[in-house]
């Protein structure tokens, strides 16, 4: 018999397997970390993958640079690759980043692909969330509410989970640079890395952070720095900009 599993730990349903795989020894998962294809990883995570609150159609898509749009040059699909095969890996130690490049460019299924992988090797994940909304998970983490955020996954996770992906939204605030250290240094003090990703550039973020909080916090991704990766369109204006410049006057 095995337990089923809830985001790589058992939960208490206890499911009775009579076939024993050689492959996998039953336990759903062969040693190489792949999910196995016999009966027994249906049941010890055809629930849990559930759980890991990936959308249905960023589910079961590997990662492949091949797949990865071409207008921002090769090294950026490169890139990509090296860091989702680091991270599965568990390579990364103690590392932040951001990352930055135009929408619709592999960063979002880079993170579900990687969440899987992890998922599969029994490591805890978190759902792909924006900053603003590990904004008020802090919060109610910090009064000791327990809120409804539209997943399943442990909220304690967070805090356990040795990658997170991060979504920087699009119309920026100035709530999102504060919070991006306040994410980074409850994470770091427990020895956790965190990922950031952006449909933009370095640039719009840098525009609008009028505290300069996101220059004094550059660097290499050690203690509470972000290491910068930032890939631009090649002859293209940022759009992004764009559209915030429309907001602000609108706004005005």
């Amino acid at each position: 018999m095995v337990l089923g599993m809830f985001n790589g730990v058992p939960d208490n349903e206890v499911i009775d397997i009579d076939t024993y795989c050689p492959k996998c020894g039953g336990t759903g998962i062969t040693p190489f970390g792949e999910v196995c294809t016999c009966p027994n990883a249906h049941h010890a995570f055809g629930v849990g993958v559930s759980c890991l609150d990936v959308p249905k159609q960023y589910a079961g898509r590997h990662f492949n640079s091949k797949l990865v749009p071409s207008d921002c040059g090769p090294t950026y699909g490169s890139y990509l690759q090296k860091f989702h095969d680091n991270i599965i890996a568990m390579k990364y130690v103690n590392y932040n980043c951001l990352i930055c490049s135009p929408i619709a460019h592999s960063k979002t299924v880079l993170a579900y692909s990687v969440l899987e992988s992890l998922f599969r090797k029994n490591i805890p994940t978190f759902p792909v969330c924006t900053i603003l909304e590990l904004r008020r998970i802090l919060r109610d983490m910090d009064a000791g509410v327990t809120g409804d955020y539209g997943f399943s996954t442990p909220v304690s996770n967070l805090m356990s989970a040795p990658y997170i992906f991060v979504k920087i939204p699009m119309i920026l605030s100035w709530e999102v640079y504060p919070t991006m250290v306040d994410i980074l240094d409850r994470r770091v003090r427990r020895n956790l890395s965190t990922i950031f990703i952006f449909d933009g550039y370095i640039d719009d973020l840098e525009k609008f952070d009028k505290s300069n909080i996101l220059r004094s916090i550059k660097g290499n991704g050690t203690f509470h720095t972000i290491d910068v990766h930032n890939f631009y369109k090649i002859s293209h204006d940022s759009d992004i900009q764009k559209f915030n410049d429309m907001l602000k006057e609108f706004q005005a």
